[in-house]
């Protein structure tokens, strides 16, 4: 397991399923029903709180090895910053030119950001990244982003002033440097991944951004947006802003920051309005998740040879079932299909970005496509908004793409490369109705979605 940001809990939790060896008993009722504490002296290596930090088993042993960090230590100014303010502290900021991110933590606000700042800044110098763009188009878009912000190298083309708007996407390993970031509230681990997307790497910049800041934008009224709660809860959320100090120094702070955010024992104050039943919610939605993810789990190890993980993969659920990838998903329930355009009765053709890909977009007839055209449909995924894809509206959802797919397209089923997928078909105009909501495409935002109002004529 690879992660620059992992609480002792997990560790644990990961060595004791490796090992099969328990660090921590788990008390037991007696008879009368009452569960006695059991003391827990934690080891050397769960106490080791270096960054970084390698945890490993040798045999029964667990030891660690703290690495040199591969970066000099970056201090990070943090400051709040209301959303209205965005864009005058943006205009402020970026006066001498300088590249600054922004991440929030809906597809729908990143579209709606980019759109506001593009009227101050301009198309050209506004980018938008999220996981709605179609796959190839996403990937292009991600190697445009390296070649701009990427290391100091021949390669890198740094612009003089640019704005990339985005969303979870940017907390991968990117190795991308922004002069100054903006950001939405996340549980402190998610949090520190997008500072150090901030300051990475030794190089000129402008003078008012020479100093390591992120602002953390924040609603009229001190609550959580409505989106970010719904995603993490508000829980971790309050934690978070509770531990999150004016100043943090990378990486040495990062272990530290993670294991009181994530300690239920680390006491936070001043205790913020309906703390306790925050963290009831939180607790119950770890349980459902567990209970979920058991059904699609596979089995331990067995002596018996018929019943060993070679045949793991022998099951109705193949991972291209949308419902088990939705309901093994540890984020919001959703999943893939692929998109494509009609343009005509039987004809179809593809959605290329003339801007990204040079490639010609070919005419496909409802018969079975060729090969070499079926590989390139087979790369034209794109996620779902998730809204269609709740536990109330999954069925309804992928039985009208069923039905679509079985209208207008059945002999696509035949291929080996589109056997079991689902096509959203976008209309002459780049949308259709699914489910209530109308769906549209466009190459500047990615694919968007908007409840369809009641006809009462």
């Amino acid at each position: 397991m690879l992660s620059a940001t992992l609480p002792s809990d997990s560790r644990r939790i990961l060595i004791e399923a490796y090992t099969g060896i328990k660090v921590i008993e788990e008390a037991e009722p007696d008879n009368f029903g009452e569960i006695k504490e059991i003391a827990f002296n934690p080891p050397d290596w769960l106490n080791n709180r270096a960054y970084p930090l390698i945890t490993y088993s040798d045999n029964e042993v667990i030891k660690c090895i703290e690495p040199e960090a591969s970066a000099p230590s970056n201090k990070v100014s943090i400051r709040y910053l209301a959303e209205s303010s965005l864009t005058n502290e943006m205009r402020s900021l970026l006066a001498e030119g300088g590249c600054a991110g922004v991440i929030v933590n809906t597809v729908r606000r990143s579209q709606e950001i980019a759109e506001q700042l593009r009227t101050e800044f301009g198309k050209e110098t506004v980018k938008l990244i999220h996981s709605r763009f179609l796959a190839p188009a996403r990937i292009q878009k991600e190697g445009e982003l390296l070649r701009e912000l990427g290391p100091p190298s021949e390669k890198t083309k740094r612009p003089t002033q640019r704005i990339y708007v985005g969303t979870q996407v940017f907390e991968q390993s990117l190795d991308i440097d922004f002069d100054v970031l903006f950001t939405d509230i996340c549980p402190m681990d998610l949090l520190l991944q997008r500072i150090g997307r901030m300051h990475r790497h030794e190089r000129s910049r402008p003078t008012k951004l020479q100093d390591a800041r992120c602002y953390v934008l924040e609603t009229e009224d001190d609550t959580f947006e409505e989106g970010s709660a719904f995603i993490y809860g508000t829980y971790l959320l309050m934690r978070t802003k509770a531990l999150l100090p004016d100043t943090i120094n990378l990486p040495q702070d990062i272990s530290v920051l993670v294991e009181n955010t994530y300690d239920d024992e680390f006491a936070i104050a001043p205790m913020p309005e309906d703390y306790e039943i925050a963290k009831k919610e939180w607790k119950s939605s770890l349980e459902n998740k567990r209970r979920r993810a058991q059904a699609f789990r596979i089995s331990s190890p067995h002596a018996d040879f018929a019943e060993n993980i070679t045949s793991w993969l022998d099951t109705d659920l193949k991972s291209t079932d949308p419902y088990a990838e939705a309901a093994v998903r540890d984020t919001n329930e959703s999943f893939d299909v692929l998109l494509i355009q009609r343009i005509g009765p039987g004809k179809f053709k593809m959605i290329v970005d003339p801007r990204l890909d040079r490639q010609e977009s070919p005419l496909i007839e409802a018969d079975m496509p060729a090969d070499r055209i079926a590989m390139r449909l087979a790369r034209q995924y794109i996620r779902l908004p998730d809204i269609l894809c709740k536990p109330w509206s999954i069925d309804g959802t992928i039985d009208e793409l069923e039905e679509m797919n079985m209208k207008l397209i059945p002999d696509w089923q035949e291929s080996n490369w589109l056997r079991g997928e689902l096509f959203l078909i976008l209309d002459e105009n780049f949308q259709v109705q699914l489910n209530g909501y109308r769906i549209a495409y466009s190459f500047d935002n990615g694919l968007n979605h908007k409840k369809e109002e009641a006809n009462d004529g």
